[in-house]
């Protein structure tokens, strides 16, 4: 027996709106919620657009900009780098070496990313051990807030399976 049930979510880094839920191999095996949580954030950063202003007139890939010009990267486009990621475009649990900078890098790097970080394992501890057997509802995909300053998803339809009363 199944039941479909409909909620509003606004979390941050959870989950992008291109990806299927994870299996029952992430679901059944917690050890794989770090590796899960690193791959996901190194997809989809919770602040995918970092602004900056540069200081001094430079050049990159044979385009000069002036000082003071505004520049805005996308981070997951350098988690995506095919020098530093195999298979970089692909969802892998399973991934060793993920040094991603979704949360910036340096000087720049995001104070509450341990926060963030721990937050998301609780949550996903939680959830799967409350609710162990979920899946996408057939038909439905998520919807994400896109593009803004920060990754939100604006519906999430799920099918939660009721436990064997067994």
């Amino acid at each position: 027996m199944s039941q479909t049930v409909y909620f509003r979510v606004d979390v941050r880094a959870f989950l992008p709106g291109d990806i299927i839920f994870p299996t029952g191999e992430f679901i059944q095996k917690h050890k794989f919620i770090g590796a899960a949580m690193e791959e996901l954030l190194r997809l989809d950063p919770p602040a995918p657009f970092i602004p900056r202003v540069n200081t001094e007139e430079v050049t990159v890939a044979g385009h000069t900009l002036p000082e003071g010009s505004r520049i805005t990267s996308y981070l997951a486009v350098a988690n995506r780098d095919e020098q530093l990621f195999s298979d970089p475009y692909a969802i892998d649990f399973h991934r060793t070496e993920n040094r991603h900078i979704s949360f910036g890098m340096g000087v720049h790097r995001c104070l509450g990313s341990h926060l963030a970080r721990l937050e998301m394992q609780v949550l996903y501890e939680e959830w799967h051990r409350l609710i162990p057997n979920y899946h996408i509802t057939p038909g439905t995909a998520p919807r994400v807030h896109w593009p803004r300053g920060t990754v939100g998803l604006d519906s999430l339809r799920l099918t939660i399976e009721a436990d064997d009363p067994a």
